[in-house]
Parts: C-alpha cells; structure tokens; sequence
C-alpha cells in the first residue's frame, strides 16, 4: 500500500475516532495496533484530531500557498554566498538578501523591557515540570504546575523579599 493510501486510511480512521470520542492517546494506540510501523506520528495524530475537533470536515491536507521568496533565482544566490564562505549564519544571509531587495530591517533591542520578570524566573519552572508529558487537559496540568510552587518563589521573581507584600 502507498505511503498516501496510508496516510488517506489513517485520516479517515482518526476523524471517525474523533466523532466517537476517543482521546488522542487512545487514537494514537489503535493506530500503533492497526498500522505498526507505519502508523503517523504522534504529533500528526494530534494535528488532525485537533482539526477534526473544530469542525473540519476534508481528509486531506490542504494546499498551502506558495512560498514567494522561495524561487530558483533566490535559491541559486543564497547557494552561491554560502558556497563563497562556509561560516555564514542564517542572519547575515538574510540580511543581505533583504538589503539586496531594499527591504529596511528594524533593529530588536537584546533584552525588550516587555518581558517581566516571571518569563526569566517563574514560568521556566513551570515549563520543567510540564516538560515531556502529553496532556488531554492543558489548562488544569498547567494551573496545577502553578499551585506546586510555594508562593516565596513567586515573589521571588519579582524581588519581593521576606515581609514585603505584594
């Protein structure tokens, strides 16, 4: 069976497991039972469950636009300025390419004053404890992350110290 009857089999299979109320993780292992090693992957799994969830209604993928920046001419000169010196990153590329095409670059400030505190400190604590774990329920995995950590770390991001209120 080809690799797109398969994929075309397993859609169908998942929005039909979706209108029956199967969570993701059980659609994942009848899929793992039925198909083997040539099940989709678990991401994919989800990316459809999460289409057929909110009302989407075709099997198969949708075209996407094309790419306008991707073109032969683009492609042969960004071939030919990393073919001239190897150590170039994807910034300096892109910078020149925008340079080329008149387009101005706005310059980012190395640390935005409009981050808080809490994204430096707090929520990459959260974001460990959540680390790796797949949930049905996002909101309340997360909220119970939150209510884990004693409350002087929260202050603490904040450099609230002992006996200072919030």
């Amino acid at each position: 069976m080809r690799l797109t009857e398969l994929q075309s089999e397993q859609q169908i299979s998942i929005k039909f497991l979706v209108k029956f109320g199967k969570s993701g993780s059980e659609i994942r292992e009848i899929l793992m039972q039925v198909y083997r090693d040539n099940a989709m992957k678990k991401t994919a799994v989800y990316k459809w469950m999460a289409g057929f969830s909110d009302g989407r209604g075709s099997v198969t993928d949708e075209e996407r636009w094309p790419a306008t920046s991707r073109t032969d001419e683009n492609s042969a000169k960004v071939h030919q300025i990393t073919r001239e010196n190897h150590q170039l990153t994807v910034r300096i590329i892109t910078e020149e390419f925008l340079a080329s095409k008149q387009i101005t670059m706005l310059e980012h400030p190395p640390c935005s004053p409009d981050l808080a505190p809490s994204d430096f400190f707090f929520f990459p604590k959260i974001k460990e404890m959540l680390k790796g774990r797949h949930f049905d329920d996002i909101w309340s995995n997360t909220m119970a992350a939150l209510k884990a950590n004693p409350q002087n770390q929260f202050q603490n991001c904040f450099g609230l110290g002992a006996g200072i209120s919030a």
